[in-house]
């Protein structure tokens, strides 16, 4: 769903362009793709293998035995705030994300602080030069790292679990301060009303 027609283009303009760094590149696609997608980037020029459906455990072999992670970013409306679930099984590969997308993104922030990968417009020619560059790294040995295992520590499940639990515990803690100033307010209320001589009851305050 977002791989987009100007991300294709741009494969297609690296394969016409860079016939024998094209010859280097193969994109795996783990999981279910569209076959429409599939035939389309088939047609690009690059080679492309799809495993089809895999056991969680053997898509997460196929992650870390990668040279990188393409992880095109949501288009459309409220895009910039979206995350993909795969971002975060990606950060823990320890391999660096190949982020298509713009540098408003939210996805893109996380994947910056923790300097786990390299951003590249959508746009065709710069897909097209920035698979080149990833080739070409490759031949020399200098694929980069993604992020450490201790970058990553924060986004584990029990650190955000103790987290929201802060979170809620807080939220609570504030509702009933609230609460409990209103009621204090009203108590008082009633008692100002009493000495003026309203026939009203100055109920005891209580905590």
């Amino acid at each position: 769903q977002r791989f987009s027609d100007s991300i294709l283009e741009g494969f297609r303009q690296f394969a016409a362009t860079h016939v024998e760094k094209a010859q280097r590149l193969r994109l795996l696609l783990v999981g279910h793709v569209n076959p429409g997608l599939l035939d389309q980037l088939r047609k690009s020029g690059v080679e492309v293998v799809a495993t089809g459906a895999l056991e969680h455990a053997a898509s997460i072999r196929c992650m870390a035995g990668s040279d990188w992670l393409l992880l095109p970013t949501a288009q459309g409306h409220n895009a910039d705030s979206l995350i993909p679930g795969k971002t975060f099984e990606y950060l823990a590969s320890g391999r660096p994300l190949w982020v298509l997308g713009h540098s408003s993104t939210e996805v893109w922030r996380r994947v910056s602080e923790l300097h786990a990968g390299r951003l590249c417009d959508p746009a065709p020619k710069t897909v097209a030069a920035g698979l080149k560059e990833l080739v070409v790294e490759w031949q020399a040995g200098q694929t980069p790292a993604g992020c450490t295992r201790e970058a990553v520590f924060p986004y584990g499940r029990d650190v955000l679990a103790a987290r929201l639990s802060q979170l809620m515990e807080g939220v609570i803690a504030e509702h009933r301060q609230r609460h409990g100033a209103k009621r204090r307010s009203k108590v008082a209320a009633n008692c100002r009303e009493a000495d003026v001589g309203v026939p009203r009851s100055c109920p005891h305050e209580s905590s």
